[in-house]
């Protein structure tokens, strides 16, 4: 008899343990949030000219065109300058983009350098800053801040050609 009890006790044990494991369930818990992000681009203007209007310096050789960069963010943020690129350039006497001696951008705040980068295209210009360096952190939080974002283009000893010229500077903000 107790032979048969330790059995049916064994049994109602391993029914149970069985039992509970039949009752394990699996949940998905789902997050969903918004993050807003840390540095927004408010505002940009374009930096034109036409003849020597808009212009910041203007020689035979050398033409420097301002813009603003109108900036807010959560955080403090970096720059850098990714790439300067021909964006449809139409120049006179069978000039074109990689002709330029020097095609560089900066960026300043309050007249202050902040970062510049440039390139040669013609590769009649050494290089001191290249494109891909980062900024120092600037601090945040800010809100509507204007930073000054020039683009220079210049050949060493010839006048730049007439026409119309599209370059396109990226920049990247990250925040740190």
């Amino acid at each position: 008899m107790i032979r048969s009890f330790g059995l049916f006790s064994g049994i109602g044990l391993l029914s149970i343990c069985i039992a509970n494991q039949s009752l394990a369930q699996t949940a998905n818990v789902d997050f969903s949030g918004t993050v807003s992000p840390a540095v927004t681009i408010n505002a940009s203007s374009s930096g034109t000219w036409n003849g020597s209007s808009g212009l910041d310096i203007s020689t035979p050789n050398l033409i420097r065109v301002p813009s603003l960069l109108t900036l807010s963010a959560s955080t403090g943020f970096s720059f850098t300058i990714n790439s300067i690129t021909d964006n449809g350039s139409n120049l006179a006497a069978g000039q074109t983009f990689n002709n330029f001696d020097l095609i560089r951008a900066r960026i300043e705040y309050g007249g202050n350098l902040i970062l510049q980068s440039e390139i040669s295209p013609s590769g009649n210009y050494p290089i001191t800053n290249p494109l891909g360096v980062v900024s120092p952190v600037q601090a945040g939080p800010i809100s509507n801040k204007q930073y000054d974002v020039y683009l220079t283009l210049a050949n060493n000893s010839n006048v730049l050609p007439a026409g119309t010229y599209k370059v396109r500077v990226t920049l990247t903000l990250t925040p740190q």
